[in-house]
């Protein structure tokens, strides 16, 4: 789901928000993201800094194995990449 977020004042072109931004995850199990973004629509890239502890693909993370990782949705929108980050620890 992706929800609009008008921009303030004029100066933000882009923008994306995670729904969270510190989350647990039990090895093996799984837990969704939700990238608010602006402008409505962009297409957002998930990365995983470490998939040897969590996977990411369409904001469902996964975790693989006990540990801490950074989870990071970007868009590009006018050359520009906008970000947001979730650290995540991987429970046994």
């Amino acid at each position: 789901e992706f929800y609009e977020i008008p921009p303030e004042g004029g100066s933000v072109d882009a923008d994306i928000q995670l729904n969270y931004h510190s989350i647990s995850v039990p090895d093996g199990d799984t837990v969704t993201l939700v990238a608010s973004v602006y402008p409505l629509g962009s297409t957002v890239t998930w990365t995983s800094d470490d998939d040897t502890v969590a996977t990411v693909s369409n904001g469902v993370v996964t975790g693989k194995g006990a540990g801490n990782t950074i989870i990071t949705a970007a868009i590009t929108v006018g050359g520009v990449t906008f970000n947001d980050t979730c650290t995540v620890v991987v429970t046994e």
